[in-house]
C-alpha cells in the first residue's frame, strides 16, 4: 500500500454535486461516527440528506447539532426503503451515495467513485469491496494507493449483472455510487421489503446499466448481534425479491448472457434451505417444514430437504400438546 495520504488526483473546483443519503433509525450509538467520515471526504462538493426515520432514542438530539451541515428530512417511522426514496426525491446531485446510519467510508471513497464515473460515461453505478468491521475501525484503510490500483476493476463483478445478481447479492449499500437519473428511471425502493430492499434495488438497476466494483476497501459496516440481518427472520425476502426478478425480467441478462431454469431452481432451493435452517434455529418448526416443502419442491431429491423436512415435522410433533 502507498503512503499516499490522500486521492492521487487533485480536487478540483467543477465538481459535480454528489448527494449522500443517510436514513437512520435509533441509531444514537453509531450515527455521528457516520457522519463524521462523511464530512471527512477529500470530495467537498457533497448534500448530505439525512432522513430520520422516526428514532425514539437520542438520535434525534444528536442531529440537531448537525443542522448546518446536512439536510434533515423527519419523516413517521416507514422502515429504509421509504427513507432512502425520500432522500433521492430530495437530492439536487448529480450523482447519489448510500450510507446506512452505522456504516463508515475511508476519506477518498466518493472522490475515487466520481472520478471512475466522470471517466466511463457508459457507467451508470460503482460499488467497491468492503470489509466487515466487529469491534473497531482499525482495520480501515488510512490511506490510498496509486491511481493504478486505486481504480482495478473487480471483472468477474462487473459489467450486466443481473443473472450474477440472481445468484447472489454481490452489493453492499453503502459501496455505491450512483447517477441520479438512473435512480429516477427505476424508482424507488420497494416499501413492501423489509428486507432485501436493496437486493431488488441492484436488480432492477441492472436492467438499465451496466455496473461496475472496484476492486479497493472503500467502506465498511459495523456487524452487531441487535441488527435486523440477526434477528430470526419471519419472512423470506429473499424468495420475494427473486421470485419478483423473475417475473419481470426473466433469466437472460441484456447482454444475452442467460441461466437455464435449472440452475435458478438450485438458486431458489438454496434459498428456501437457508431460511428453513434460520427458522428451525430460532424454533419456528411450522415455517421451517413449509420451508422445507418449497425446498423439495424445486430440488425433489435433495437429501437436505428431505432432512429439514423430518427434522421439522418431529419437533412439531415433539411439541404438540398432550392431552391427559
Amino acid at each position: 500500500m502507498s503512503n499516499q495520504q490522500s486521492h492521487p488526483i487533485p480536487v478540483k473546483n467543477n465538481q459535480p454535486l454528489v448527494s449522500v443519503v443517510v436514513p437512520v433509525y435509533n441509531d444514537e450509538k453509531t450515527i455521528e461516527e457516520t457522519l463524521a467520515s462523511i464530512l471527512s471526504q477529500d470530495y467537498k462538493n457533497l448534500e448530505i440528506i439525512v432522513i430520520n426515520d422516526g428514532s425514539t432514542d437520542g438520535t434525534s438530539a444528536i442531529l440537531s447539532h448537525y443542522n448546518d451541515k446536512v439536510k434533515i428530512i423527519y419523516q413517521a417511522n416507514a422502515g429504509s426503503a421509504v427513507a432512502r426514496t425520500q432522500g433521492i426525491k430530495s437530492a439536487h446531485g448529480k450523482y447519489i451515495a448510500f450510507i446506512d446510519a452505522d456504516d463508515l467510508w475511508v476519506s477518498w471513497k466518493i472522490s475515487t467513485q466520481v472520478d471512475f464515473l466522470e471517466r466511463h460515461q457508459d457507467i451508470g453505478m460503482v460499488y467497491n469491496k468492503w470489509i466487515e468491521l466487529h469491534d473497531d475501525a482499525d482495520c480501515l484503510p488510512k490511506s490510498a494507493q496509486d491511481a493504478n490500483e486505486l481504480f482495478a476493476i473487480d471483472k468477474e463483478k462487473s459489467g450486466w449483472l443481473y443473472t450474477r445478481l440472481l445468484m447472489e447479492c454481490i452489493v453492499h449499500t453503502s459501496s455505491v455510487l450512483i447517477l441520479k437519473k438512473i435512480c429516477d428511471e427505476v424508482g424507488g425502493f420497494d416499501p413492501i421489503l423489509r428486507r432485501g430492499q436493496d437486493y431488488d434495488y441492484w436488480l432492477r438497476v441492472s436492467q438499465i446499466t451496466q455496473i461496475v466494483k472496484l476492486n479497493n476497501v472503500l467502506s465498511a459496516y459495523w456487524i452487531h448481534s441487535s441488527s435486523i440481518t440477526k434477528k430470526a427472520p419471519q419472512t423470506n425476502f429473499e424468495a420475494i425479491v427473486l421470485i419478483k426478478a423473475l417475473q419481470q425480467f426473466g433469466l437472460q441478462d441484456q447482454d444475452g448472457t442467460a441461466i437455464s431454469s435449472q440452475i435458478m431452481n438450485k438458486r431458489l432451493a438454496r434459498c428456501w434451505e437457508n431460511f428453513c435452517w434460520q427458522t428451525y434455529k430460532s424454533g419456528q418448526f411450522t415455517k421451517s417444514f413449509s420451508s422445507a416443502v418449497k425446498v423439495l419442491n424445486y430440488r425433489p431429491f435433495y437429501y437436505k430437504g428431505w432432512l429439514y423436512l423430518l427434522g421439522s415435522l418431529t419437533k412439531i410433533i415433539v411439541n404438540v400438546p398432550r392431552r391427559n
